[in-house]
Formats: C-alpha cells, sequence, structure tokens
C-alpha cells in the first residue's frame, strides 16, 4: 500500500511538473509573439514616414544645411586670415618695396 502511495505521490508530482512547465513555455511563446508584433508594427510606422515626407527626411535636411552654414562660415574666416597675413607681410617689408621702386 504504501509503495503504491508513494508511487501515486510521485506521478502526481511529475504532473505538476510538466504542467508548470507548460505554463512556462506558453507565457514565453506569447511574449514573443507580442514583441514581434510590436516590432512590426514599428517597422510598418517607419516605412510609412520614409514613404512620404516624413520628419526624418526634413531632420537630415535641416542637419545638411546646418552643416553647409558652419562649413561656409570657417572658409570666410580662413580667407580673412589669409588676407590679414598677406597684410602683414606687406607691412613687414616697405623698405624692400621701396627699394624695388628706386630701381
Amino acid at each position: 500500500m504504501k509503495a503504491r502511495k508513494r508511487k501515486r505521490k510521485k506521478k502526481k508530482k511529475k504532473e505538476r511538473k510538466r504542467k508548470k512547465k507548460k505554463k512556462k513555455k506558453e507565457r514565453k511563446r506569447r511574449r514573443k509573439k507580442k514583441k514581434k508584433k510590436k516590432k512590426e508594427r514599428k517597422r510598418k510606422k517607419k516605412k510609412k514616414t520614409e514613404r512620404g515626407r516624413g520628419r526624418g527626411r526634413k531632420r537630415k535636411k535641416k542637419k545638411k544645411k546646418k552643416k553647409e552654414r558652419k562649413r561656409k562660415e570657417e572658409e570666410e574666416e580662413e580667407e580673412e586670415e589669409r588676407e590679414e597675413e598677406e597684410g602683414r607681410e606687406e607691412e613687414e617689408h616697405p623698405i624692400r618695396d621701396a627699394e624695388v621702386l628706386c630701381l
């Protein structure tokens, strides 16, 4: 009798374990499915904005314009510096200029 009881207990324990495992797997599967759907929705949304003239494109254009403006300003500054240096060089050698004029 005791052996039979023990066997039944063991069987029930195994059954419970199996059910728990099954539930866990089901939960994991459901979670995965949910995540996949969310990703899909996000992708669709992204595609929509890219198809039309969405926010992403505008932001890119703004960034590009900003970079272009910055580059132009830097070029102008470099040019001004060069002009200033040339002016300084001319001021440094007034004697040479006078000699050239005398000859």
